[in-house]
This record gives structure tokens, sequence and C-alpha cells, in this order.
């Protein structure tokens, strides 16, 4: 397990892409813990390593973070692709949410409420 600042890592772990294959960055419930400087940060190496993409060498960020009372889950697919909501707030007490894209298909079967 790596210990560390969260820009710091992922602009390392994000450092190069292996080509044929997909890079899947990864978060859940860690947004309201990093300051606004490391947020913007965040973003910005993503935004970077997105440009960088290619179809050979694609970058997804899936993300499952607070949205009011709830989480919701986001995916953003490089290159070009705008963020999805994939599972509303709603659709999070149930059983089973299936998302599907052209290019991925997730699924988040946990324990419904």
């Amino acid at each position: 397990m790596d210990q560390g600042n969260a820009p710091d890592w992922i602009e390392t772990a994000l450092a190069d892409g292996v080509p044929g294959v997909a890079t899947v960055v990864n978060h859940s419930i860690v947004w309201q813990y990093l300051s606004n400087v490391d947020r913007a940060r965040f973003d910005r190496v993503m935004a970077m390593a997105g440009e960088a993409a290619t179809y050979n060498k694609p970058l997804a960020r899936l993300r499952s973070q607070p949205a009011d009372n709830v989480a919701e889950v986001r995916l953003q697919l490089w290159t070009g692709s705008n963020d999805r909501l994939l599972a509303d707030p709603a659709s999070m007490r149930n059983r089973c949410a299936v998302a599907r894209t052209r290019e991925l298909e997730i699924a988040d079967c946990g324990i419904g409420s």
C-alpha cells in the first residue's frame, strides 16, 4: 500500500500509460477529505493525462462521491468524453445498478437498504 498526497500519487501513477491497456482511476468517498488546492491539482493532473490518452492507451476516471446524503457514481472516459452520471443517488439504494456505455459496462451490486 502506498501512502501520500493524492495529487502527487496520481501524477506519478499516470506518468506512463501502457499500450493496449486501459488505465482506470477509481476513487470513492475521498473528495471531501482533500483540500481545495489538492482537488484542483488532482483534476489538472487527470486533465493532462486525459489529453495524452489515445485509443491504444485509454484513460477512465470512475468515482463515487457524496451528493447530499447519498453517493453518486460518475464516469469520465478520454479522449473527448464528457463526465457521465452512471447512477443517480436514488439508484444507490437498489440491489444492483448496471450502467452501460458504448465503451464500458460496469455493474455495482451492493446490498440495498
